[in-house]
């Protein structure tokens, strides 16, 4: 599934070296995040209106690999990340880099306290996906531990879904591949598949 973030009629990105990027549309609630895999990457992308944050040194770049290695650790431990009531500090899943780029995006808009705590929450949900794809993937972690961050995507997909605006058959198929993570049988699969859909289907009909 295609992971980006939106932000409203904001175009950002950190460009140190040869560090990943981040790709924007206009609507409201986009701005992808660099995570693990994308500070790795020696992809640049170009968008219209770069903000270099910090100088373009490799020592940066030891840097902002090591704090994104550092985070990545933090999520791998504990994967089932928790929303703070109100964002007083930066949470320990999120990179130094990462939070300045999100106070930044919130600092421009009517309610920059409001728009932060989302900013971070759909950063924790992104992270929580990453962690169990990658588990999927790859074949690691504990399966009990894998099984239950994937009822919690599951019961949060609907929500983070409309508010990001992803496409419904995206939607569906992210709710069928971690739907077939949660039940082993068939028939419970289906019923709490469907049970899945009418949820988004019910959060888009409140919006």
């Amino acid at each position: 599934m295609n992971q980006k973030i939106w932000v409203a009629s904001l175009v950002m990105m950190i460009m140190v070296a040869t560090l990943a990027v981040w790709w924007v549309k206009p609507s409201s609630s986009n701005l992808v995040i660099p995570t693990e895999q994308m500070i790795q990457s020696s992809e640049i992308s170009q968008v219209s209106t770069p903000i270099i944050l910090q100088p373009t040194t490799s020592e940066r770049v030891v840097q902002l690999q090591a704090q994104q290695q550092q985070v990545a650790a933090v999520v791998a431990a504990q994967p089932l990340l928790m929303m703070p009531k109100t964002l007083s500090a930066r949470p320990e899943f999120v990179s130094v880099v990462e939070w300045e780029m999100l106070q930044g995006a919130a600092h421009n808009t009517a309610h920059p306290q409001d728009e932060l705590w989302h900013l971070v929450d759909r950063l924790r949900f992104q992270k929580m996906l990453e962690q169990w794809q990658a588990w999927l993937t790859q074949s690691t972690g504990d399966t009990t531990q894998r099984k239950v961050l994937a009822n919690q995507l599951l019961v949060e997909l609907p929500a983070q879904a409309v508010q990001m605006g992803w496409p419904e058959s995206e939607v569906h198929d992210l709710q069928e591949q971690l739907t077939n993570d949660v039940e082993a049988d068939a028939t419970a699969r289906d019923i709490r598949l469907q049970h899945e859909r009418q949820r988004l289907l019910e959060g888009k009909s409140d919006r």
